[in-house]
């Protein structure tokens, strides 16, 4: 082989480990705020993976990861208020640790139009699909495990369960 043949080989082998490492997340076709919601997710997934309940700083997920209006921290009886928000974020370190981290991704909803996954968002919750992540098992992603809605302007996390009201609609708690 000839030194440009041997430059050329040794250029396109090192462009595609290069690619192959650049690829560990594949935002094509992903809106600018999408991919920050996701990156807002990872942090959050990151934050709270093996870490004891107790390890686990209200204050750090409320400041970087979990949207919550100032004022509704501030009435207690609220939603937030600490003890009832337990009961509910559990549900994420729950999923995290049953499923595994490593095998957990995400994707914005705008993916899913033909899976049943996007049934609530064709009316009662048309306004809100820009702000919404399918999460799902890296190896079934089209088997859908949730939806995560996430705030426009802080990308935190607003809400992660869809509740059915039976014919009055869908609601994010």
């Amino acid at each position: 082989m000839d030194k440009q043949m041997k430059f050329h080989t040794l250029f396109f082998f090192f462009f595609c480990i290069l690619n192959l490492f650049s690829q560990e997340e594949d935002f094509r076709d992903w809106l600018p705020h999408e991919v920050e919601y996701y990156k807002n997710l990872k942090g959050l997934a990151e934050y709270v993976n093996a870490r004891d309940k107790s390890d686990i700083s209200k204050d750090t997920l409320f400041k970087k990861y979990i949207y919550v209006d100032s004022d509704t921290l501030k009435h207690k009886g609220t939603l937030y208020d600490m003890e009832n928000f337990d009961t509910i974020f559990s549900f994420i370190p729950a999923t995290i640790k049953k499923v595994g981290i490593q095998n957990l991704d995400a994707k914005p909803l705008r993916f899913y139009k033909q899976h049943e996954i996007y049934r609530p968002f064709q009316s009662a919750l048309k306004r809100v699909v820009p702000f919404v992540m399918v999460y799902y098992r890296k190896e079934r992603p089209d088997e859908p495990l949730g939806t995560l809605l996430f705030e426009p302007k802080t990308h935190k996390l607003h809400s992660w369960i869809l509740l059915s009201q039976g014919d009055s609609g869908w609601y994010y708690l």
